[in-house]
């Protein structure tokens, strides 16, 4: 993409005045810089009385990456110690004072450090330094434009002495933390889902809960009654933090629609399509029978074609629409698209767009959308968010325990369910259960602090905001109480019952064991199920890969042959002509 079709696409996102307002080019100071690429670095700021320098390094065929260096001032009198460049990281730029417009992106926050790289990738591209960008450019223009948005606001903050900028210190519309997409160098992620405050202006911020943006959208919910029955519902079962996994509602894309008249006003953009890199959007079509379901279609250059949904996951789809469904999916399955529908429903309940339809529809929805955040916080690993105070109580609980000389507390089980699991009837395992005779414990087995398979009743049970005083282990009771004094070994301070602690329900503990083997049995014949289908589907493929070639080559056979029958049947003519011409100069020498 060329430069002038960049300026075009950022502009498309109405960021064409802002991005004229920038300082140009040519009124930055360029530094040689040796083994750079290229070899050139740009003045950004002062740190601690030295220039600091931004500059790309290449390795191989990878795309160019953003360094920084600082250097002595040319004017200052320098030494052998102090004329040397040193490397420093881009955490200690942003404390830095810069010089503008690269202030007014300086935040510890990882989308407007992507952003800060793309605003000093666009001064090398704009000044002739390097041809283009690499990675998806349909998504660098989506991101600086708000880039550039955010320097004007920023820009005018500044001459009007107010500051805004806690405002706009939430950015969450970005990919996934892992590299799904590896074509992309511009995938983002969010900086909410660590659930820390970013230091702003270089000053220490106050501690805050990890549900601190979770808490402002409940207040910012006023006139949403659907919305606010939601978040209600989440505050009640200690779930509400797993909003701060989710982009805010101002960070997600909706646009006006028309094409289908009985849809919502506005479609939601959710990704683009991996091959062409057409937008993807959603709609909320009314059926006749008085619900709402999803569809999706691809925005192409001319039309509208519908998409459906085991096609859209895996199109390049934008967080958390990208966590709703497994890392590489074969074959999804009904939960999974239940589960993305029900994402795209959440942000038209955000919006407002929906009103006074879903929660009717579906009853079950809020306990769904639980579900589903619950499975989005899974997806996301180490970098979701954490419960509030959960570190906290693990550790005084610990302490406790090492205090009163016992074993720790064991953890309660997590209430977060699979989509397979979520989806199993406990009935069906129960009447299994009844078939066969309850089994004895083994005593030498080491009780377990919770089960691999968790019931699909065990979600409402509990909140997962329980800390392990006030939940109890169905495998290990917090507090056992003899029922006979007739053995004096049968006391709590008994060791023998410390480490055999399901000793006093034979027939309960019989029934949780076989439960276990049973879910632990069911879950390995799902595991072979989805295995079996995805490799059925990959033979699949490759029939449908062979026929493709096959037809390829009998079409290329074909035209060769008759190529080949084409150039045979000129030089018979040719050798005709040949003879013909020598028997003609045969018959003239005899009679000469």
């Amino acid at each position: 993409m060329s430069l002038n079709d960049l300026r075009k696409g950022i502009a498309s996102y109405g960021a064409g005045p802002q991005l004229d307002a920038l300082p140009p080019a040519d009124s930055m100071t360029w530094v040689p810089q040796p083994g750079a690429n290229p070899a050139f670095s740009l003045l950004i700021g002062i740190l601690d009385g030295q220039q600091i320098l931004a500059y790309l390094t290449r390795y191989g065929e990878k795309p160019r990456e953003v360094r920084y260096c600082t250097r002595p001032p040319p004017d200052r009198p320098s030494n052998k110690s102090s004329s040397s460049i040193s490397t420093v990281t881009q955490d200690d730029v942003m404390k830095a004072s810069l010089l503008p417009p690269f202030k007014y992106l300086a935040e510890n926050s990882k989308p407007m450090k992507r952003k800060f790289s793309m605003l000093i990738r666009w001064y090398f591209l704009i000044q002739g330094y390097i041809d283009g960008l690499e990675g998806d450019q349909g998504d660098f223009c989506k991101r600086f434009s708000s880039a550039v948005k955010r320097i004007e606001e920023e820009k005018h903050d500044e001459e009007d002495g107010t500051q805004n900028r806690a405002r706009r210190n939430r950015e969450a519309i970005e990919e996934s933390p892992e590299p799904e997409d590896a074509d992309s160098t511009y995938t983002l992620h969010s900086s909410s889902r660590t659930g820390k405050t970013h230091v702003i202006n270089g000053e220490k911020p106050e501690p805050q809960s990890p549900s601190a943006r979770s808490s402002r959208d409940l207040r910012s919910s006023k006139g949403n009654h659907d919305l606010e029955r939601l978040l209600e519902y989440l505050k009640d079962h200690s779930a509400l933090y797993l909003l701060d996994n989710l982009p805010e509602v101002s960070e997600i894309q909706f646009v006006g629609q028309t094409s289908i008249p009985e849809a919502q006003p506005m479609k939601l953009f959710v990704g683009r399509e991996a091959k062409s890199g057409d937008d993807i959007y959603a709609y909320m079509v009314s059926l006749p029978r008085g619900f709402h379901e999803v569809r999706f279609y691809v925005q192409t250059a001319h039309d509208e074609e519908p998409m459906k949904t085991e096609t859209v996951a895996k199109q390049r789809l934008l967080h958390p629409f990208s966590k709703c469904y497994p890392k590489q999916p074969c074959i999804l399955e009904q939960s999974d698209r239940a589960r993305l529908t029900l994402m795209v429903k959440f942000y038209f309940i955000s919006a407002g767009i929906a009103t006074n339809c879903v929660l009717k529809e579906t009853k079950k929805y809020p306990e769904r959308l639980r579900v589903a955040l619950d499975y989005i916080a899974d997806r996301m690993g180490p970098a979701a968010a954490k419960p509030p105070s959960h570190a906290k109580d693990d550790d005084d609980d610990a302490a406790a325990s090492a205090a009163a000389g016992g074993t720790p507390a064991l953890n309660p089980a997590k209430h977060r369910l699979s989509s397979e699991s979520s989806y199993i009837d406990e009935s069906d395992i129960q009447s299994t259960l009844a078939l066969e005779p309850p089994r004895l414990p083994h005593h030498n087995r080491t009780p377990r602090s919770a089960s691999i398979f968790t019931r699909k009743s065990a979600y409402s049970m509990a909140p997962r905001s329980q800390t392990p005083s006030h939940t109890t282990s169905p495998h290990l009771p917090a507090t056992i109480t003899p029922t006979t004094t007739t053995d004096p070994s049968n006391t709590v301070s008994s060791p023998a019952l410390l480490h055999h602690p399901l000793r006093g329900n034979p027939k309960r503990s019989a029934e949780d064991a076989e439960f276990e083997d049973l879910a632990r049995i069911v879950m390995k014949e799902q595991t072979l199920t989805r295995e079996i289908n995805a490799l059925q589907h990959e033979m699949d493929v490759l029939e449908e890969r062979k026929t493709i070639w096959m037809d390829k080559w009998q079409a290329q056979f074909h035209a060769v042959n008759e190529k080949l029958a084409a150039v045979t049947r000129e030089r018979l003519g040719v050798r005709m002509q040949f003879k013909k011409q020598r028997l003609g100069s045969g018959a003239d020498e005899a009679a000469g």
